[in-house]
């Protein structure tokens, strides 16, 4: 595995399942992320530097990656400011830049054969295949995927010092709503407790854990969001989304599986072959009567059912998307 910069390393993680060349309000929320990323992958070999309260662009004469210069050339125009100035005026940065922005990232993990686009998932789910529909989606490779997460769960779970790079990744998976791919439930209650002690203790933290990447007009939008995702993660919105999955669309799939599978084995096997088939790739994380089957990174429950159209049943099964 390759060891990566701040700035591509969550990139990898934040970028994995997003649709390509596709812009909706939670994409360019997370990829002003991938700007803030940058900015303290700077501060971080030095070429921003804490001086009397401000965060100071120095003059840079070390070779940049395409990327970093295109962030350094934007970030030169107001080369001083307080850190919360900073994350302000990168709340505000532009689809234009968040798309040229994502363009010199994925070019550059694609390069190192780290990523590449596949078919999104839900070209397997019955009633956009029959719609012809195609969309494609970046995956990071799965090996450098899980490397990148085992990496940050290993630093700040275990006892020990946490690095200054830990500490804002934490605060970027934080502010992109992307702890929940990374952490359990019980783990993100024991963050809670790290990051309080972090606030006491790191002076870094203490600058960084406050802060919030936001736009004025997201804001709604996103309290909308984590509400919807909150009542999703419970019981009874788990049933919701199982009985109505368009409101959910990409947290539970339909796969028609061409025939009724009475034993569990044979109709995992074949679901299995099916997604491999359209190019993704799955690891059986559990086998049962609803087995765990993780794909493109993504973890799922393979429930069987049936569904009627024009009153014939169609025997499959459903992917529903797992939380840890």
């Amino acid at each position: 595995m390759i060891d990566l910069s701040l700035a591509k390393g969550f990139a990898a993680i934040a970028l994995n399942g997003e649709v390509c060349n596709h812009y909706s309000l939670a994409k360019k929320h997370k990829m002003r992320c991938v700007f803030a990323s940058v900015f303290f992958d700077f501060y971080l070999k030095g070429i921003i530097k804490r001086s009397d309260g401000k965060y100071v662009i120095s003059n840079s004469i070390e070779e940049m990656e395409p990327y970093e210069q295109y962030v350094y050339e934007l970030l030169r125009e107001e080369p001083s400011k307080a850190l919360q100035q900073w994350i302000n005026t990168i709340s505000k940065v532009s689809y234009k830049v968040c798309s040229k922005l994502e363009g010199f990232l994925v070019e550059d993990l694609m390069d190192q054969n780290l990523m590449n686009d596949v078919s999104d998932l839900l070209e397997c789910d019955m009633f956009y295949t029959t719609a012809g529909i195609n969309i494609r989606k970046y995956r990071t490779v799965p090996e450098q995927y899980q490397f990148e997460l085992e990496a940050l769960r290993a630093e700040v779970l275990e006892e020990g010092m946490i690095s200054d790079e830990a500490i804002i990744l934490l605060w970027l998976l934080d502010q992109s709503h992307k702890l929940n791919d990374v952490f359990s439930k019980s783990e993100i209650e024991r963050l809670s407790n790290i990051k309080d002690h972090l606030y006491k203790t790191n002076s870094l933290a203490q600058e960084v854990i406050p802060l919030q990447i936001k736009a004025i007009l997201l804001n709604g939008w996103v309290r909308f969001l984590k509400g919807k995702k909150r009542l999703f993660q419970t019981k009874i919105g788990m049933g919701v989304a199982f009985i109505f999955p368009g409101l959910e669309r990409e947290q539970s799939i339909f796969i028609d599986t061409e025939q009724w599978f009475a034993d569990k084995g044979s109709r995992l096997t074949q679901t299995v072959a099916l997604l491999e088939s359209k190019g993704h790739i799955c690891k059986i994380k559990s086998f049962g009567q609803v087995s765990l089957v993780e794909v493109d990174n993504v973890l799922y429950e393979l429930i069987p059912e049936a569904v009627t159209v024009n009153r014939i049943p169609i025997h499959g099964v459903r992917l529903r998307r797992y939380r840890m």
